[in-house]
């Protein structure tokens, strides 16, 4: 006998199984070099000066959207805005005569 017959797996097989093997003998997928080496990302160092910079700008954004008592610049105020006014109760003064001159 073939000595390739003797190491082959289809020796001693029905016609069924032989023809089971015949796929074995397709090209297997991701079997090339591109697929089995190891991956590895880039080896560039990082800048750290942009990081400060960016820092420094994000901090300045936080104290901008956070100054809470101070009206942002382009809201528009109307003439006369509402003011906190105290009014007079006329039955609590006993001069009634000064509060309804005090009232018109």
């Amino acid at each position: 006998m073939d000595p390739e017959l003797l190491n082959s797996p289809a020796v001693g097989l029905a016609e069924e199984e032989e023809a089971d093997m015949d796929d074995w003998k397709l090209p297997l997928a991701f079997m090339k070099k591109r697929h089995s080496e190891k991956i590895e990302g880039s080896k560039a160092l990082a800048q750290s000066w942009r990081m400060k910079d960016r820092m420094k700008t994000v901090s300045v954004a936080l104290v901008l959207c956070l100054n809470v008592g101070v009206d942002p610049p382009d809201v528009v105020k109307t003439s006369p805005c509402a003011r906190l006014e105290c009014w007079i109760v006329p039955i609590q003064n006993p001069n009634e005569p000064e509060v309804f001159s005090e009232l018109s």
